[in-house]
């Protein structure tokens, strides 16, 4: 179904979230033939503290991302929904 979307809307920015190194594998060896696709965004998962999602910076940090011209890295996501917040 994402193949599909890709080819349907070229133009538009898609992106993919990497909850770990192994998920980025995953998305990397399961994409098919990316040649024949416009590029997708990455975005890496980040555990911020909650344990919800994501991976925990260092394990970001200490792994070598697989080069893959077709997957961008654009940014980081981090989930921080029940975190308490201070006016102050």
């Amino acid at each position: 179904m994402l193949i599909e979307l890709r080819r349907r809307y070229p133009s538009a920015r898609i992106g993919l979230l990497a909850d770990s190194p192994a998920h980025l594998h995953a998305l990397i060896e399961g994409i098919g033939e990316p040649e024949l696709l416009p590029s997708f965004d990455l975005w890496l998962d980040v555990d911020i503290g909650m344990h919800r999602t994501g991976s925990p910076a260092y394990l970001w940090r200490d792994t070598a991302l697989p080069p893959c011209q077709w997957l961008p890295l654009v940014g980081l996501h981090g989930y921080d929904g029940h975190q308490p917040w201070s006016a102050t």
